[in-house]
């Protein structure tokens, strides 16, 4: 009972010890450079065993098939000189006993035995004397223990004068063990040594090739946000790690590049929301400037705040769409409508903006055009490319808006009578907050933009088919 609560106790401390201190775990994985010389090691290690394995078991095997040879020569030599004894008419013991005399092979001991086993007569050379042998398989090579030592023995049966007689030869394996054993020993100093500098060398080599990558890492530590020019230093040649730093560098460029355009955007951004604020304050100032206006100036005043007002709800809402399709934060809210029936809706609303100028519309849709995309993006869409014809088209002219049905997409075709625009600022129209004209007191430089978000946004594109004497913008959206 003693023996029990002491086990107890100290099972209660020991788990008490390790909930409140839980050992640290050490991390025991290798770098890089260490596995990639482990499985060489190993690897080589593995391949050495295995060859020096073959090549010793190979060794053995010879010596052995070539005692062996040795030992069928010598029981062939015998039975020839038995049957030479036979012309000089002895018998069998007699004959025995004349070869075994007159027989000598250095370093194999043969032996002569009558059909039961018994001995006839026999040249030891160190075996220990066997004065019968016993009935075993004839022919057959095999290895026996005599004493200490180990002996390779072979039986063969011959006939003297129509007597069975067997014939003994054996050999000792101790030269062969002794052979095997130095190729043994040999072989056991070369593989620790082999894989000792293939290790070395392993390391090294390793080492070399991980170099470059450590430089670059050590070079894209020091890249900042206020160092986006910094590239990384390409290594000679083509090899992986040079396709490594050419891609590191294509990123760093891709991120100076979206930088660039953050920064420029914001600055582009503040300009133009500067400006209607510019306008709503100093209106403000204006009216205030002086304790007593007129009726017809407080609305003159806040005619103008009004306008401004207004431009400032456009240019932040289109600031705010685009801000959300950088991110994908505007998904689609996609329905199936007409898209002749839509277009009709913009095409009035446009002829309104246009009244002032006196520009008018000549369109031309099919009918029946049923697609599946967000309806309001849509119309914005339409709206922008509209407005944007009115504002560059001539007093007096007329804006040309067709849609064709083709076998899998719609296309929308807008033209206008403007002075065009020249071919090295065709794809700058749709960068943000680019105007041609930057002396137009209207439109923020989003418009156009937009316009190509939706209908990319919709698997559609928008593209500026010419523009030699006037603009055709041509919107393709998929049915």
């Amino acid at each position: 009972s003693i023996f029990q609560d002491r086990n107890r106790l100290s099972g209660l401390v020991a788990a008490k010890a390790t909930n409140c201190a839980p050992a640290p775990r050490i991390d025991m994985r290798l770098s890089i450079q260490g596995r990639l010389t482990a499985w060489y090691t190993g690897a080589l290690l593995a391949a050495l065993a295995v060859c020096g394995f073959a090549v010793y078991a190979a060794v053995v095997n010879l010596e052995i098939a070539s005692l062996d040879n040795d030992l069928r020569r010598a029981a062939s030599t015998a039975a020839f000189s038995m049957k030479a004894e036979a012309t000089e008419g002895l018998d069998l013991q007699a004959a025995a006993s004349d070869t075994e005399g007159e027989l000598s092979i250095s370093g194999i001991a043969v032996a002569f035995y009558d059909a039961q086993g018994q001995l006839l007569g026999a040249r030891w050379e160190g075996l220990e004397p066997m004065p019968n042998t016993a009935v075993v398989p004839l022919d057959v090579t095999e290895t026996i223990n005599v004493g200490n030592a180990e002996w390779r023995r072979l039986l063969t049966r011959n006939t003297y004068k129509n007597a069975q007689y067997i014939v003994l030869s054996a050999a000792p394996l101790e030269p062969v063990r002794r052979h095997s054993g130095r190729i043994r020993s040999i072989l056991l100093a070369i593989v620790p040594i082999t894989v000792a500098l293939a290790a070395a060398g392993g390391w090294l080599s390793a080492r070399s090739t991980l170099r470059p990558i450590s430089r670059l890492a050590a070079e894209a530590s020091h890249v900042s946000h206020d160092q986006s020019a910094v590239r990384l230093s390409v290594p000679p040649g083509q090899d992986e790690l040079t396709s490594l730093a050419t891609a590191f560098n294509a990123l760093l460029q891709r991120l100076q590049t979206a930088n660039e355009s953050q920064r420029q955007f914001m600055a582009d951004a503040s300009h133009e929301l500067r400006t209607p604020v510019s306008v709503i304050r100093s209106a403000a100032d204006v009216t205030l400037s002086q304790p007593q206006r007129s009726a017809a100036e407080y609305q003159d005043s806040i005619g103008v705040i009004a306008e401004q007002a207004k431009r400032l709800t456009r240019l932040v809402e289109d600031l705010f769409l685009l801000s959300r399709a950088d991110v994908k934060g505007r998904p689609l809210a996609t329905s199936r409508f007409y898209l002749d029936d839509l277009l009709a809706e913009c095409v009035r609303a446009a002829e309104v903006l246009g009244g002032p100028k006196q520009i008018g519309f000549d369109s031309t849709a099919e009918k029946d055009v049923e697609i599946q995309a967000d309806e309001d993006l849509v119309r914005r869409m339409l709206l922008n490319l509209l407005e944007n014809a009115v504002r560059y088209n001539p007093s007096g002219t007329r804006v040309r808006v067709e849609l064709k049905r083709h076998l899998d997409r719609a296309e929308i075709a807008i033209s206008d009578n403007g002075t065009g625009i020249p071919s090295q600022a065709r794809d700058r129209i749709f960068e943000r907050f680019v105007r041609l004209d930057p002396k137009s007191p209207t439109g923020a430089g989003l418009g156009l933009p937009i316009a190509r978000w939706v209908a990319e946004a919709h698997g559609g594109s928008l593209v500026l088919a010419d523009s030699m004497i006037g603009s055709i913008f041509v919107v393709r959206l998929p049915l």
